[in-house]
């Protein structure tokens, strides 16, 4: 059990958040590593404060290259990578003390070719865990529904992967989904997948920036993309009949879509009315949701195109949910002094 291990750290401008994150990788008790932190462009001292450390252990590499997303930058450190396996960590995130080292354990004793582990949500004060269990290709597609309500299956942080199984890169085309692409894209290859319930992986909400780089121009676009994968991961086609739990979580997902977009400050209200015109003529939305009536009184809201109402109300929410967040983090330095 001593195949090294990529740790890839995408950052852009983390000044704040970058000596913390790398602390805790350094900090594992599994020591054969290597921790790829690539440079996405920060316009702060981010790189600065990762060539210091550079100086004082030779396993932190630093990479810099022009601004180009998040998912170009874990492209890139899948390229510079050496390590046996990969391990993903986000620069607002920490790792507990034994997060690699459990996780190769268990990619070693079990056999399998990817493990998935639980995680603490820091900002809402959730722990994310699901019972142990070994799965095969086949039984994934069948606890699908689960795994993706779940979160487990979507982000690429609470895993560990074989470095020569990763064949499709992240998408660096889309901004919104492209984890989960990556993720579906990877487990196609799995003969045997691995959960395991320790919550070993830290997860703080992202900067404040990412709303609007996340929910641009192309997020209708991206969504659909990334629904018509996951059909395409379980063999399903706009057609079909889907369980209707799916097609619940389908519609979360844009209403989330067109949320984050009236969030992000990013569009006009005119842009934004026209946006909710785009979602409701794509394909998915005509096959899954034409008959398709919501429970929820927002949802009423924008079913019947009350926009302005609408919006209103989720700027409203937005702000609040802000505050709350701001609230979280002054108590969190006041518990630090």
């Amino acid at each position: 059990m001593d195949d090294k291990v990529s740790i890839i750290i995408p950052m852009y401008n983390a000044e704040k958040s970058v000596k913390r994150c790398l602390e805790s990788a350094l900090k594992q008790t599994y020591k054969n590593i290597e921790i790829i932190c690539v440079n996405d462009g920060s316009r702060d001292l981010t790189a600065e404060i990762v060539a210091s450390i550079c100086k004082m252990d030779t396993r932190v590499v630093l990479i810099n290259k022009e601004n180009g997303g998040v998912s170009s930058a874990r492209n890139l450190g899948i390229e510079k990578a050496t390590g046996y396996y990969i391990q993903f960590l986000d620069v607002d995130d920490t790792l507990e003390e034994n997060a690699t080292e459990r996780m190769v354990e268990e990619m070693s004793v079990k056999n399998v070719d990817i493990v998935i582990c639980g995680y603490h949500n820091v900002d809402k004060s959730l722990e994310v865990s699901l019972p142990e269990k070994t799965l095969g290709s086949s039984e994934v597609i069948e606890d699908f529904i689960p795994l993706y309500q779940s979160t487990y299956l979507n982000p690429p942080w609470n895993k560990m992967y074989i470095r020569e199984n990763i064949v499709e890169k992240f998408p660096t085309e889309m901004s919104l989904g492209e984890d989960l692409v990556f993720n579906l894209c990877y487990l196609r290859k799995c003969e045997k997948i691995r959960i395991i319930s320790d919550m070993v992986y830290v997860y703080t909400v992202g900067q404040p920036g990412s709303l609007t780089s996340r929910y641009n121009n192309n997020a209708v676009e991206c969504l659909e993309n990334k629904i018509k994968c996951i059909l395409g991961f379980l063999s399903y086609d706009v057609e079909d009949n889907m369980p209707e739990t799916l097609s619940n979580n389908f519609w979360l997902d844009y209403k989330h879509c067109i949320d984050g977009m009236i969030s992000s400050g990013h569009f006009s209200d005119e842009q934004l009315k026209l946006k909710f015109v785009e979602l409701r003529n794509t394909v998915i939305w005509y096959k899954c949701f034409s008959k398709y009536i919501p429970w929820e009184k927002e949802s009423v809201v924008f079913w019947n195109e009350d926009y302005n109402k609408y919006i209103t109300m989720i700027k409203r929410k937005s702000k609040l949910q802000k505050a709350k967040q701001n609230v979280k983090k002054i108590l969190r330095r006041i518990k630090g002094n």
